[in-house]
């Protein structure tokens, strides 16, 4: 089942290691972006401080203290998210957090998940992240859930690249990736998807892409069988990249009206 991620601003996030750097700005950031979070993990004064301090900054914020290694605790912190928030959206497992707290986390979301529409997103940020079992797996894939790996580079502290980390993380609470990676190239740090990383996907779209505009702009009788299978491929896309970004598109028509013409009078 695929699950529909909701915006991040229209979000509640659980984020599990909330007490250490990463977990923290993790939950900052997302406060910040106008989601609604839980913050979790060992260190009850540490939390319900760093809670307070989110709210006084204009969030919303709720501390639940436990240790996510106990499934009973699992349970306890997503009720504490239904009770406050109604429900959560997203539950991250911060690169502290225990590969058996990791499994908790994920098959408590997965029983959350089940029985809300469009379903939800878990990012594991942890290094045991790729060990879930395949049983936790297959019931992941049962719900409409978007899990995201994202691996973590070596040599370099996750409190070091909190803010990297932060960034990525909550870029796959919106957006249903299946894997990432953080980087780093000298001093800096990026993040990107595998997409990215696999130069051979982008390759291999770009050749199709060519492939399409010369059976398009050829002669004979391939272009005039491929242009109607080709029409019907694109206009939708195209149709929905004007209704998610109508002024942008208003903008490039403006600046470039006979190219704006002509795809128009293709797509018709």
């Amino acid at each position: 089942m695929r699950a529909k991620l909701k915006p991040l601003a229209q979000q509640v996030v659980i984020v599990a290691g909330a007490s250490g750097a990463t977990g923290l700005a993790i939950a900052r950031r997302a406060a910040q972006a106008g989601a609604a979070v839980v913050l979790t993990g060992h260190g009850e004064t540490a939390l319900r401080q760093a809670a307070e301090a989110i709210n006084a900054e204009g969030g919303r914020a709720h501390a639940v203290a436990g240790d996510l290694a106990d499934p009973e605790a699992a349970g306890r912190i997503a009720r504490a998210a239904v009770a406050r928030f109604g429900g959560f959206d997203t539950w991250i497992n911060g690169p502290e957090s225990h590969e058996l707290a990791a499994a908790n986390g994920a098959r408590e979301a997965a029983r959350h998940f089940r029985g809300r529409p469009g379903g939800g997103a878990v990012v594991n940020l942890t290094p045991a992240a790729p060990n879930l079992s395949r049983t936790l797996r297959r019931e992941l894939a049962r719900a409409p859930v978007s899990l995201t790996e994202i691996r973590l580079p070596r040599g370099v502290q996750p409190q070091a690249a909190a803010d990297v980390i932060a960034a990525a993380a909550l870029y796959a609470a919106s957006h249903a990736l299946g894997r990432m990676s953080v980087s780093a190239s000298g001093r800096r740090l990026s993040f990107y998807t595998e997409a990215q990383k696999h130069r051979g996907l982008l390759v291999g779209a770009g050749l199709v892409a060519l492939a399409a505009a010369s059976a398009w702009y050829g002669r004979g009788r391939l272009a005039a069988v491929a242009r109607p299978v080709i029409r019907s491929a694109v206009r939708p896309l195209v149709v929905r990249a004007v209704a998610r970004r109508p002024l942008t598109t208003a903008r490039l028509a403006a600046r470039r009206p006979r190219q704006a013409l002509k795809l128009a009078r293709a797509l018709s």
